[in-house]
């Protein structure tokens, strides 16, 4: 069987966001299966964290639709050479750095590769990062952005709370 199969992640923090006239969803998953379409993958699973923050890792959780694929590719279960679509790694982490770093190797050397839309039709597989490594570093740093844009709007939430109190 040649197959080459893929999962999508679609999360977003807010539950609102997935809300009548709100693109998110939306752009996320036509994004992704258009993207399977071009680069002739089978779409089997469209995994969602609708309202699941990535913020301190919560959409890891062992409870939680990402923590629960990442026990199944540790343990065999999802098949060697399939592909993790998502719109960029921040999807998948806003976590402090190492847990981002992380969560990418575990995916990686359990054969998964991870392809972020947000790079252009890149494919990452554990050879193409060995050989290019500045695409490791180029997941670290868009996770980062957003786990910094997370802190940033924790951050003005929590002092407009403080100055209405």
């Amino acid at each position: 069987m040649n197959t080459k199969l893929a999962y999508s992640y679609v999360r977003f923090s807010r539950a609102v966001m997935g809300a009548e006239g709100k693109d998110s969803f939306r752009r996320q998953t036509e994004n992704t299966r258009q993207f399977c379409k071009t680069h002739g993958l089978t779409l089997v699973e469209e995994m969602k964290a609708l309202g699941v923050s990535g913020f301190k890792g919560k959409n890891l959780d062992a409870n939680q639709t990402l923590g629960i694929f990442l026990q199944k590719v540790k343990a065999g279960k999802v098949p060697f050479g399939s592909t993790l679509v998502v719109e960029s790694f921040d999807r998948i982490s806003r976590d402090k750095i190492l847990r981002c770093q992380q969560t990418l190797l575990d995916l990686l050397t359990n054969g998964i590769a991870i392809a972020p839309l947000s790079f252009g039709g890149e494919i990452l597989r554990e050879e193409s990062v060995n050989k290019n490594p500045s695409l490791l570093i180029m997941c670290i740093v868009e996770s980062m952005r957003g786990g910094n844009e997370s802190t940033t709007k924790s951050d003005r939430i929590k002092e407009n709370f403080n100055a209405k109190r």
